[in-house]
């Protein structure tokens, strides 16, 4: 059965309850599924069967936002997988970045004011709930108030960057966030490396042999958006470079409705023996 070690829920900037989150994938038959909610654990914190038995297993994980000089808009995203997710040091990095998020927030709420189109804290608020807010939401709240028709459209004309209403934020230095992981107890894995932005396999291949000489344990092979060729070519890179193997939709839900867990955009199919072999590397690291 397919695993999915890439999903976000309502204490980030997902849809679906954790509890949801993992009904859903007991319906779809799925082995394991991380949730790595952006800058937050507080997914894993009580007790998500919620009165029923699942035989899911649910993988403890984080998305960190990365400082990375890259070309055009390629960003880096660093996930944190088998973490420890009361770690004091991982959470009080985490409630800082929660809180440079917030006044980023601002920022883009008074650019977006500037533009003639006004939002409030509150109503972002009525968005993200009790997760953390950030440019889904309001996106969400600009759908809600009719400037634009949907999530789609309010980031590529107004969210995105280069357009007018985008504002930078804090992140970590690429070390700080593989050290923070590892430090948490758990492992780092490049997040969808084709977000990076290079033009050529050969560029990106360059990049991550970087990142792993300052501690990068994998790379999600498998991700939304990826053809094939590509998955195989990082596949053989992986095991070449003694690199770990992982994979992930990036599920948000109805946020991006495109987007399916476990299936990712379609096509995505990633075995269970990823997260098994995860699950070795894992405890050889650690223990």
């Amino acid at each position: 059965m397919p695993v999915d070690l890439h999903t976000h829920t309502t204490r980030s900037d997902g849809t679906f309850e954790p509890t949801e989150l993992l009904k859903l994938a007991r319906k779809k038959n799925l082995t394991a599924i991380a949730i790595t909610d952006h800058d937050t654990t507080s997914a894993h914190t009580g007790n998500l069967s919620d009165g029923y038995e699942s035989d899911v297993t649910l993988v403890p994980g984080v998305e960190l936002s990365v400082d990375a000089k890259l070309p055009g808009k390629g960003h880096l995203h660093m996930v944190g997988l088998f973490i420890d997710p009361d770690h004091a040091l991982l959470n009080q990095t985490l409630k800082k970045l929660r809180a440079e998020r917030q006044k980023r927030n601002q920022k883009i709420l008074d650019r977006l004011g500037e533009l003639g189109i006004p939002l409030s804290q509150h109503e972002l608020k009525i968005e993200s709930g009790n997760g953390v807010t950030g440019r889904p939401h309001i996106a969400a709240a600009m759908v809600k108030k009719g400037y634009v028709n949907t999530i789609r459209e309010a980031f590529q004309v107004y969210l995105k960057k280069g357009s007018p209403a985008y504002i930078d934020r804090m992140r970590l230095e690429t070390n700080q966030a593989i050290d923070l992981i590892h430090l948490s107890g758990g492992i780092a894995i490049l997040a969808h490396p084709n977000s990076l932005g290079f033009a050529s396999l050969k560029d990106t291949e360059d990049y991550i042999l970087n990142l792993k000489n300052i501690g990068l344990d994998g790379i999600e092979v498998y991700c939304s958006g990826q053809n094939e060729f590509t998955s195989q070519h990082l596949l053989k890179f992986a095991r070449k470079n003694k690199m770990v193997v992982s994979g992930g939709s990036d599920f948000h839900g109805s946020i991006i409705p495109e987007i399916e867990l476990g299936t990712g955009d379609g096509n995505l199919n990633i075995p269970d023996e990823v997260y098994y072999d995860l699950v070795a590397y894992w405890k050889e690291k650690i223990f």
